[in-house]
């Protein structure tokens, strides 16, 4: 499993402070449920995956895999789900830990803002403080929102923790989709909760069926089919 070290952790919650440059919504996803690819779908949206291409030229997101949080006209605010880093949370959030058996480990959400925490968890009904990302998948940046999380003992199979996130300006996320940077995907939970880290990015890399196509990822077992 790779994983990534950093020395200094400082962390700041707060969902208004975290999150000031994605403010606009895009519509619920429009892709149909069918069990195949589907051309000519080029736009990102919440809920969705971005999968660095082999030929990604920038070296901070080789081989990364983003689930997108937000997407809209004032930009895009993404997570990587697959860089593991070694900083328990016991070292960042000492207060939350101590309410826990459960042994949490940070991820690196991306290199924007890397001293500030944002998390991920499953849940059949809306949490306080959160936002809907896709099926029982919601986000949030609220220190009180983790430490309910926390208290309710979720594991890493219901609840992660990243340090940073990925963020991009309006328009700046499509000119890199129309250089060919990233291949789209449908996400699905299962993906993010439940997939040996060291197999997302290369089981997803494979589905790429070249320039101006989305995949449903949610139905991706039947696409060897096809």
């Amino acid at each position: 499993m790779l994983r990534y070290r950093l020395h200094i952790v400082v962390v700041i919650l707060g969902l208004s402070v975290f999150l000031p440059v994605v403010q606009g919504h895009v519509a619920v996803s429009s892709i149909p449920r069918e069990d195949r690819i589907l051309p000519g779908r080029t736009a990102p949206q919440k809920g969705a995956f971005l999968v660095a291409k082999r030929n990604m030229p920038d070296p901070r997101f080789r081989q990364t895999v983003i689930l997108l949080l937000e997407h809209g006209n004032k930009g895009t605010l993404g997570l990587i789900i697959n860089r593991p880093t070694d900083i328990p949370l016991s070292r960042a959030l000492p207060e939350l830990d101590s309410i826990t058996d459960e042994k949490h480990l940070l991820f690196l959400g991306g290199p924007v803002t890397p001293d500030r925490l944002i998390f991920l968890v499953r849940s059949p009904a809306p949490p306080k403080e959160t936002a809907h990302i896709m099926a029982d998948i919601y986000y949030s940046a609220s220190k009180d929102a983790l430490g309910r999380a926390i208290k309710q003992r979720k594991g890493s199979q219901e609840l992660r923790m990243f340090l940073g996130h990925s963020g991009w300006a309006a328009g700046q996320l499509d000119a890199e989709l129309a250089r060919g940077d990233w291949l789209v995907v449908q996400a699905d939970p299962r993906t993010v909760f439940d997939q040996d880290l060291k197999h997302i990015w290369p089981q997803l890399i494979e589905q790429d069926p070249g320039p101006g196509m989305i995949i449903d990822n949610r139905h991706r077992d039947l696409l060897a089919v096809l």
